[in-house]
């Protein structure tokens, strides 16, 4: 490295140190490797840009992200920056100069990569909130590239079910296993893509719990009441926005309505005591899936 002190090219001697910085009002600290003239003394420079990175990084750590992690997360949802930025509402500009390290996201734009990383259905949060801005065709552009936890027309169907009654979590599950079950046996295909497993009150959404706190922190439906069923206290919600009609042909709505009058007023008790005579239910281990397409012939919903 050159020592502009000596004026030499000299062997620079390496030491790991932790330094103290600050930016934005916030203090941390990162451990480098600092060069030292072993004429002099000094420390030496080794690249600036380098150096300036170093420290956005450690300053991005204190919020679990990193300089890469800007491009990975638009990525990970499966947008380029043009959609991204729409779905958004930024610039289109903002999102290359923060993937190239050419700005550092402050206030709420940190605050949507923070959310992001830590959930990145919350992409669907901002999306409900910009659609004014945006054209069906972008809209629904936008929606069939992202790459949900839980695909949106899935959770279309539970906004659908929760806009005719206030339901609990158990009725919800159990709605869900037959308009999927039936749809298969009538149509060849379900209409959301779930997996449903066996666990002791009948068949279950896989990972439901996951899926039930993601929705509720989108607020896309909302605790109203619980209740206490077999021993447990369970929430009862309701939706918070409407359903998106366009996801589903009429055939499908036809399909989801008969199955949500054959279930209505039925307790959560009476739909776990029906599912259990399922044989698809019957024949699979506890907590494994059941197997849609092999059962679905043995599905029943006139005998509810």
């Amino acid at each position: 490295m050159y020592c502009y002190n000596c004026n030499l090219d000299v062997d620079a001697q390496a030491k790991k140190e932790k330094k103290n910085y600050s930016y934005r009002e916030h203090h941390f600290s990162i451990m480098e490797e600092i060069f030292y003239c072993p004429n002099c003394g000094l420390e030496l420079v080794e690249n600036l840009d380098d150096d300036l990175a170093r420290i956005y990084d450690g300053y991005l750590n204190l919020f679990g992200l990193s300089l890469s992690s800007f491009k990975k997360i638009r990525e990970s949802l499966h947008l380029d920056c043009k959609r991204f930025a729409k779905a958004l509402g930024w610039a289109h500009k903002s999102i290359y100069r923060y993937e190239n390290g050419e700005s550092i996201p402050e206030g709420e734009y940190l605050s949507v990569y923070i959310k992001l990383h830590k959930n990145k259905d919350y992409i669907l949060e901002k999306l409900y909130q910009n659609r004014i801005n945006l054209t069906n065709d972008e809209y629904y552009d936008i929606l069939n590239r992202i790459n949900l936890k839980f695909d949106i027309k899935s959770r279309n169907v539970i906004l659908y079910i929760l806009g005719k009654s206030p339901k609990h979590i158990i009725n919800i599950v159990k709605i869900l296993f037959a308009i999927d079950f039936y749809s298969m046996k009538e149509r060849g295909k379900a209409i959301t893509k779930f997996k449903y497993v066996k666990m002791q009150y009948g068949p279950n959404i896989d990972k439901y719990v996951d899926l039930f706190n993601d929705m509720s922190s989108l607020d896309e439906i909302k605790i109203c009441d619980s209740l206490e069923i077999n021993g447990d206290l369970k929430n009862q919600y309701i939706n918070n926005i409407n359903f998106d009609k366009d996801l589903f042909t009429k055939e499908e709505l036809e399909l989801i309505n008969y199955v949500l009058m054959k279930t209505e007023g039925k307790s959560a008790k009476q739909l776990s005591d029906w599912s259990h005579y399922f044989k698809g239910w019957i024949d699979t281990d506890m907590g494994k899936e059941i197997n849609m397409k092999k059962y679905a012939k043995y599905f029943d919903i006139n005998n509810l």
